[in-house]
């Protein structure tokens, strides 16, 4: 008697399922709907690394079982991973402002580093220091149209003398690295300005032309042990206040927002003054150093 009401609801089993087959679609007993949403319109979405859609996928039905999962922005990879799809319904969010997966993402040092200084905020300030008499003095900058505007100066004046000095410099970055916890990028420009020194005695006016090339370079994060590093010998050379600045940095945990630079080219500075301990004219190398923060 057990074995025939076994059979019994085997075949009303049966029964059932082949009329479920007839009027639902067979899809939908064995398989489970993905949502996969994305905070960018252009990212790509891609399922065993088939691509199946652009910024945000919906209602997508899978049959039942293990699915490799991707979502890159541009050749950035924002999301990876093996997601079992079940009879029901599974929605991943992706965001695309997780700047850890998307430094960890990238292996080439260029794009990392690419991709760092293109978070840094296009608004900077700092200071200039300028090692063959030319112009040094506080430094504002602003990224704009690719090119980086820099305006250098310092001024104050008493009732004996005044001191005015200016600078107007264009910066083009060029693709940096990024090694182990320091990523750099050169760069070159062209700068332009002049200075007006006077007191009761003398007066010293200067008329200032630069090409620029150079290195800006910031740190991740501060080194587990306090080092002394082969950069760090360099800079102590050309600007030992740069040297204290960064190693202090280090002290107060770090700051990747903290940006530097050691730079050389070509000066040619014209000098009139009736001052004879004034610096002339000059024509010849310069050497410089500075510091700004991105804001």
């Amino acid at each position: 008697m057990k074995q025939k009401k076994l059979i019994k609801n085997l075949l009303y089993t049966i029964f059932i399922k082949a009329l479920l087959c007839l009027f639902i679609p067979a899809t939908a007993l064995n398989a489970g709907v993905v949502n996969i949403i994305t905070d960018s319109d252009t990212a790509t979405i891609k399922i065993n690394k088939q691509v199946v859609a652009t910024g945000v996928l919906t209602n997508y039905v899978l049959n039942n079982g293990s699915y490799y999962i991707e979502v890159y922005e541009n050749d950035t990879k924002l999301y990876s991973k093996l997601e079992k799809i079940s009879s029901s319904v599974k929605t991943i969010n992706v965001s695309s402002d997780k700047a850890p997966l998307l430094l960890d993402s990238l292996t080439d040092s260029r794009k990392r580093a690419s991709y760092i200084f293109s978070q840094k905020s296009r608004f900077g300030m700092g200071f200039h220091l300028d090692y063959t008499g030319l112009i040094s003095g506080l430094n504002l900058s602003l990224n704009l149209f690719g090119l980086e505007h820099q305006l250098i100066g310092f001024a104050f004046e008493t009732d004996e003398s005044t001191v005015n000095t200016y600078k107007y410099r264009l910066i083009k970055y060029l693709p940096g690295q990024l090694k182990n916890n320091t990523y750099f990028r050169p760069y070159t420009g062209i700068g332009i300005g002049g200075a007006n020194n006077s007191n009761v005695d003398f007066s010293t006016k200067r008329s200032i032309y630069e090409g620029i090339i150079g290195i800006q370079f910031g740190f991740l994060e501060a080194e587990n042990e306090f080092s002394i590093e082969p950069v760090d010998v360099l800079i102590g050379l050309i600007c030992p206040p740069l040297l204290i600045l960064k190693k202090g940095s280090h002290l107060l945990g770090g700051d990747d927002n903290l940006l530097f630079h050691i730079e050389t080219g070509y000066s040619v500075r014209h000098t009139t003054t009736n001052d004879p301990s004034a610096w002339g004219d000059y024509k010849g190398l310069k050497i410089g150093a500075g510091i700004t923060y991105q804001f």
